[in-house]
């Protein structure tokens, strides 16, 4: 039984060698699309690397990990055949979430604290969305991401602003201490202070808000203090 296949094996084996050192299945190109945050120049460096390794066996899992491992601002990816030595990738990059406003350039951040650029005129199609933020120190962007401590912070904050003031463009700044402050209206700063009891400060924001019959229509509130306990300091702008 195994002599009369034997023949078939072989052959079988034979074929499967000749796919595996063929020349002809040797990756040569390997390209790209979708790319915003991740350069030309590191894909071209990337697909250099790649070159002269057999594309079946480069169409595989094994590829896919390797390109988000390398690249953490990818989302998802997809690969395709369009030649037998030419390889084609879909890219879907993570979106920008925060925007950190370091001195001179800003830093764009995705939601799970990937660094996606550092001071990049990237294209962005939410950039309507994008959370801007002042006063973080340098020293929490040297990796490639970060830390979640920070992260989660930010999102706790933004989850309660986001519930109390649903319409609000969030603008965000922290001073020395970790004093943070919120900007409302691009112009106005609601002293928040520490991230401590948070949702009860902007509860009695919003009350005060909604409820200030007091002040005329033309004075403008220079500021807002929520820093002390159960209080509510409100400066208001001289008139003119």
């Amino acid at each position: 039984m195994l002599k009369r296949y034997s023949p078939i094996i072989f052959l079988l084996f034979i074929g499967v060698a000749l796919l595996f050192f063929s020349p002809y299945f040797r990756l040569t190109t390997l390209s790209f699309e979708g790319q915003n945050f991740i350069s030309d120049q590191a894909l071209d460096q990337y697909a250099k690397t790649q070159e002269g390794r057999h594309s079946l066996i480069l169409y595989s899992w094994a590829l896919k990990q390797d390109l988000l491992k390398t690249f953490p601002v990818i989302q998802s990816l997809d690969l395709s055949i369009s030649s037998p030595r030419h390889l084609h990738v879909k890219l879907l990059e993570k979106s920008a979430w925060l925007s950190f406003f370091i001195k001179d350039y800003s830093i764009l951040v995705a939601k799970d604290g990937t660094i996606l650029s550092k001071g990049s005129d990237s294209n962005l199609n939410n950039r309507d969305d994008i959370i801007i933020i002042k006063g973080i120190s340098p020293s929490f962007f040297s990796q490639d991401y970060v830390q979640p401590s920070l992260i989660n912070k930010i999102q706790d904050l933004v989850n309660s602003v986001s519930a109390y003031f649903p319409n609000e463009f969030i603008q965000l700044e922290v001073k020395k201490n970790d004093q943070w402050i919120l900007l409302k209206d691009d112009v106005t700063p609601i002293y928040i202070g520490y991230l401590e009891n948070t949702k009860e400060k902007l509860s009695i924001i919003k009350q005060y808000l909604e409820h200030d019959t007091t002040r005329p229509k033309l004075n403008k509130i220079e500021y807002i203090d929520a820093r002390i306990h159960d209080k509510l300091l409100v400066k208001y702008a001289r008139k003119s």
